[in-house]
């Protein structure tokens, strides 16, 4: 049991760490907003890979196999990536500085400036629909899946397909606060250029994956 947790702890360290599209809306909303903002980015992206991870396990990821499937989440996903693009380019050009805590305001807060609001739900639901809509999220847990578990444990159970789904999602949430907390602490550093150089990069690099993705898209149809 002992490899199988270990082993699952690394896949979520492996599966979390690369930079993509979750990173960089971390990112940027973590510079605008503080560490609030970028945790419910992350915790967000941890119902996407949750899911997936769990369908798979319990083998009923086999439906995404199907075309269309595929073609809904893909559409879906590169919608949501240009519209997180263009946010990110729009502050870009009309940046807002870093919000920072007024004296009023009472330790561990934020008192945003008129226009920039906190939605620490629209956060969660930015990180979630990111990961939910990614069809790469399918064909890792796909080609993984129960033969993570397999390659452990000769007659798996229900008891180490939880096990194996409770060590990965720990080692996605560590990683999300490890995440959260740096970004939060590199925004001290930041003022109006640089902001907007951060946020344009952001922007540039949705818009990569959103390109990336359609084009998978096509070749798929």
């Amino acid at each position: 049991m002992t490899a199988l947790l270990l082993a699952a702890f690394g896949l979520g360290l492996a599966l979390c760490a690369p930079p993509g599209v979750v990173f960089a809306e971390t990112v940027r909303r973590g510079l605008l907003r503080g560490f609030r903002a970028a945790l419910g980015v992350q915790f967000g992206s941890l119902v996407g890979d949750g899911t997936w991870a769990a369908l798979a396990l319990g083998g009923v990821a086999l439906l995404a196999q199907q075309l269309l499937v595929r073609m809904v989440l893909g559409a879906v996903g590169v919608t949501l990536l240009l519209y997180l693009a263009w946010h990110s380019l729009r502050d870009a050009w009309r940046p807002h500085a870093p919000i920072e805590r007024s004296a009023a305001a009472p330790a561990g807060t934020a008192a945003p400036p008129a226009g920039v609001p906190a939605p620490v739900r629209g956060d969660f639901a930015s990180g979630a629909a990111l990961s939910l809509s990614n069809p790469f999220n399918i064909v890792f847990w796909l080609g993984v899946g129960g033969g993570a578990v397999s390659a452990h444990v000769a007659e798996p159970t229900w008891v180490h397909y939880a096990a194996f789904l409770a060590s990965f999602l720990a080692a996605c949430g560590l990683w999300s606060v490890c995440m959260a907390a740096l970004v939060a602490y590199g925004r001290r550093f930041l003022e109006g250029p640089l902001f907007r150089v951060v946020n344009a990069a952001c922007g540039l690099v949705l818009l990569y994956f959103a390109a990336g993705l359609f084009q998978q898209l096509l070749q798929t149809g």
